[in-house]
């Protein structure tokens, strides 16, 4: 597992509730991160729009697994 994927359930351990939006330069660690509890998974690169976008959907609490393939709820 990547180190990403660790880090992410030992803040979920740490903090049930804690909202992580995991970066990657690599498509293929979505699955593994939301997995392993990442709430929003961006891939590299993504526009300023995007992340913004997914911080907004995260302060209104109204995202479970959002990826940049999809629209926030």
């Amino acid at each position: 597992r990547s180190s990403g994927t660790k880090s992410v359930r030992a803040l979920c351990q740490m903090n049930p509730e804690v909202k992580i939006i995991a970066i990657s330069g690599l498509a293929s660690n979505r699955d593994a991160v939301l997995t392993a509890g990442a709430t929003v998974f961006l891939a590299k690169p993504y526009a300023m729009e995007t992340i913004l976008s997914a911080i907004a959907a995260l302060i209104s609490r109204q995202v479970e697994g959002y990826s940049d393939s999809q629209t926030p709820a």
